[in-house]
């Protein structure tokens, strides 16, 4: 087994969810100062419109790049793979799931000096581990405040949508500032 590509198995489906995104966490921090990584980065700022752009506009242009470079396919049943953001954004087929995508944006923001955080997303609460999706929170800036900005970059339609679907959401701490609670930026 690879150490940049940890596979994570669904064997106690409750610890599943977590497992992935502490695993997601350590992928996002070690590739965040990797070329492919700053490129995509240096991209996403420069047609955002650079320092002086908002933070929003930044978040949104690194989510539509990954949505425009990367095809999303979903895991095989009962096994979670994933893949470090450099791989994917080396590819030369790049697929992934939201897992993939969301690590690859985590660190792309973390790139930027922006501080993302994961959050998942349960759609049923009879499981018992009910969470089935993993998106990325990023504090953005609007009239002198401090917001989470909800990015996924996978989900076909507005995330407003997919939010109203969901029956629970849960926001775990930034993976660049640790210790920090991600709802008091």
């Amino acid at each position: 087994m690879n150490a940049r590509r940890p596979r994570v198995r669904k064997v106690e489906p409750y610890r599943a969810t977590l497992t992935t995104i502490r695993a997601m966490e350590i992928l996002a921090k070690q590739d965040q100062a990797e070329d492919p990584v700053r490129e995509l980065a240096a991209e996403a700022w420069h047609k955002a419109g650079g320092r002086r752009a908002p933070d929003a506009l930044k978040v949104a242009m690194v989510e539509r790049l990954l949505t425009d470079r990367v095809e999303y396919m979903p895991d095989p049943a009962n096994v979670e793979y994933l893949q470090a953001p450099v791989e994917l954004l080396t590819a030369r087929y790049p697929v992934g799931d939201c897992d993939d995508l969301s690590t690859a944006a985590a660190s792309t923001y973390a790139a930027m000096g922006l501080h993302p955080a994961y959050g998942r997303l349960a759609w049923e609460l009879r499981l018992r581990d009910p969470f089935e999706h993993v998106l990325v929170v990023v504090p953005v800036g609007v009239r002198g405040r401090r917001i989470p900005a909800v990015v996924d970059c996978t989900y076909e339609g507005s995330v407003r949508l997919l939010l109203e679907r969901a029956v629970r959401i849960e926001v775990g701490d930034p993976i660049t500032r640790p210790g920090v609670p991600a709802w008091s930026w």
